[in-house]
């Protein structure tokens, strides 16, 4: 058996370095038959995090603090990669009263924050109708099945000329929303 990428991730997140993953899961599978025990994974997670923090005594995980902030060197990273100081700081209390929420306890927030500020800086960010726009594939996946008789390809190149001439900015997720509902209108003028 080998481990995801994702169980992988979660470690790293708490700090194990691949080689102490990969001890650990020597271990397990030494103490455990994995192809008998379902989810094993998450039993792998709880056995191998359980290991690391009992020897790590001074690096215990804790819930984010309701004053915490990122660290400066992060917040510099991300404002070299080109997105806006203000937009960073706003995000800073709704990622706090996430991972309060969650009581997940981490080592450190700093890259956890870092991974969600590039995620939301590319969803959230509002941007003008070009001639590269894309719907996302999931949307593309789902009106391709709903409206099988409406050609997608088409609609994206008269959604693009259409929105190009307004000179509006939206977010990705809202240029989706937008798509789908000139989508449903074609469908709509197809069928009478």
């Amino acid at each position: 058996m080998i481990l995801t990428p994702m169980t992988k991730m979660n470690l790293r997140q708490h700090g194990l370095t691949d080689t102490e993953v990969q001890a650990y899961f020597v271990l397990f599978t030494a103490a455990i038959n994995i192809t008998t025990t379902p989810r094993w994974e998450d039993e792998f997670v709880r056995y191998a995090l359980r290991r690391f923090y009992s020897t790590k005594s001074n690096n215990k995980p804790l819930l984010i603090d309701t004053n915490w902030i990122p660290p400066a060197t992060i917040v510099e990273q991300l404002i070299e990669e080109g997105i806006d100081r203000v937009f960073i700081e706003d995000q800073i209390p709704v990622f706090r009263l996430y991972w309060r929420e969650k009581g997940m306890p981490r080592i450190s927030y700093g890259q956890t924050f870092y991974a969600y500020i590039k995620r939301s800086w590319g969803r959230d960010r509002p941007i003008s109708m070009n001639k590269q726009w894309q719907p996302s594939k999931h949307v593309i996946d789902i009106l391709s099945k709903q409206f099988p008789h409406v050609d997608i390809g088409l609609a994206v190149l008269e959604f693009r000329l259409f929105w190009g001439e307004q000179n509006k900015e939206l977010s990705a997720e809202e240029w989706n929303k937008q798509f789908k509902i000139f989508v449903k209108k074609e469908a709509l003028a197809i069928s009478l």
